[in-house]
């Protein structure tokens, strides 16, 4: 979810807010051949809207739910063998209940539905601005982005409720949808959550919380430090607003919780993936309820989704390279994380490699006249993609350092306590024998 990756000829990265080209990768893997074997043979065709209520739009074949697991009963290794190994969506339950978060930022309702708790937002959190997509407006293949402080948007969405409204009563243009929010990052000593153990080989963010994502100055504007500070978002929307089409940033694994709120999601398996673009594998579809043109789109017809309808208190997994479109089912506060680490560094190598040379094709009339035509072409590698070749040898590099100072560390604990313990046995020892 967070810091989302929209492909097409012309878009924005929502990492630096600028634009960006790439290309989608076919995935003929093991997993997608599992996958299909696991979907057995029923079908449905789904018609959506934005707001998921009626019935408009274009249709999407639906061949299968993603699978649902009790967190509790599920160790880590199984989760890699069955899920982060094999490239697999699921939904994880059970895992939320200790929050702190489940309590503050939620008010309780009927049936033991929750909804926003605003207020507490706009007085433990004022955040001097956050970014806010305005979900009835297309901006290249994002939605259009606006800044307001918390307050200004806490008081939108008040003033625009659709609580007890008929749709006729609430305005498409009054559907703001705050993403990227970096929480962890800007009120780092309000703990409102654990990472769950099976998302918390993270490589990217550990990273992150010590060193700068981009080694070019130029790069490293004040800008786009905020928005690559860290992958750890909030997200908070009213019942009716949505996220676009889209694969995640540097092709990272993400896990979204809904705090409260439901969420349906439509995923689209790599293998597929061309599917969803034009003839020239330059532009993708951009909402599967619009019209999509047959002429511009003529294999989208042929895509086949898993769906997913996103409880509160649940958290779903989503893998490396899978499209996905978002849409808000009830007023929803979302915790987001996006992370790499050894079983998709591949696929982020990847994208790095493809979009470099698109880089380097789109601004090769100028290469005779170029005094630096290489740090030109990373340049623009790192304002689209998020990060450089530059930067991702340096941060593998400096990662070796901090995984071997993790597992030092680690094992420095695990002696000293265990001689702690020996000292303590000893002491219990020798009393006993007094």
């Amino acid at each position: 979810m967070g810091n989302d990756w929209h492909p097409a000829g012309s878009s924005l990265c929502l990492t630096c807010r600028s634009q960006v080209i790439v290309s989608p990768v076919p995935d003929n893997s093991a997993s997608t051949r599992r996958l299909r074997e696991k979907r057995g043979s029923g079908t449905q065709t789904r018609t959506l809207s934005n707001g998921a209520d009626a019935a408009a739009g274009s249709r999407v074949k639906v061949v299968g739910q993603v699978e649902r697991v009790d967190g509790r009963s599920l160790t880590y290794l199984e989760f890699v063998d069955r899920f982060m190994k094999p490239n697999l969506p699921v939904v994880l339950t059970g895992l939320t209940s200790s929050w702190r978060s489940s309590e503050d930022w939620t008010l309780s309702g009927l049936d033991d539905r929750h909804r926003p708790n605003l207020a507490f937002f706009a007085q433990n959190f004022p955040s001097p601005l956050v970014q806010v997509a305005d979900c009835s407006s297309r901006e290249f293949t994002d939605q259009k982005r606006l800044e307001m402080s918390m307050q200004e948007f806490i008081d939108h969405w008040v003033r625009n409720s659709c609580t007890g409204l008929s749709n006729g009563d609430c305005e498409a243009s009054a559907l703001l949808y705050l993403k990227d929010w970096h929480f962890v990052k800007e009120y780092p000593d309000y703990v409102a959550y654990t990472t769950p153990t099976f998302f918390a080989d993270d490589w990217l963010n550990m990273y992150l919380d010590s060193h700068p994502m981009h080694r070019d100055p130029d790069n490293a504007n004040h800008n786009n430090e905020i928005n690559c500070a860290d992958y750890r978002f909030v997200y908070m929307g009213a019942k009716g607003t949505w996220t676009p089409l889209h694969a995640d940033v540097f092709r990272s694994y993400s896990w979204s919780a809904n705090v409260c709120g439901r969420k349906l999601w439509l995923f689209l398996e790599p293998s597929q993936s061309h599917l969803i673009f034009d003839r020239n594998l330059r532009s993708s579809v951009y909402d599967i309820n619009d019209d999509v043109s047959e002429k511009q789109f003529p294999e989208f017809n042929k895509a086949e989704w898993l769906e997913c309808i996103q409880e509160q208190n649940e958290i779903i997994f989503v893998p490396s390279g899978w499209y996905h479109q978002v849409h808000n089912l009830e007023d929803t506060i979302s915790i987001n994380h996006n992370w790499f680490n050894a079983y998709n560094l591949q696929s982020v190598w990847n994208l790095l490699h493809d979009d470099y040379k698109v880089a380097k094709e789109y601004i090769e009339d100028i290469r005779d006249i170029s005094d630096d035509f290489e740090g030109l072409c990373q340049r623009n590698l790192a304002a689209n993609t998020g990060m450089n070749l530059y930067d991702f040898f340096i941060f593998l590099t400096r990662l070796q350092v901090i995984l071997f100072l993790k597992k030092t560390n680690c094992a420095y604990s695990s002696i000293y306590n265990s001689e702690r313990l020996q000292r303590s046995q000893k002491t219990d020892s020798s009393r006993h024998a007094g």
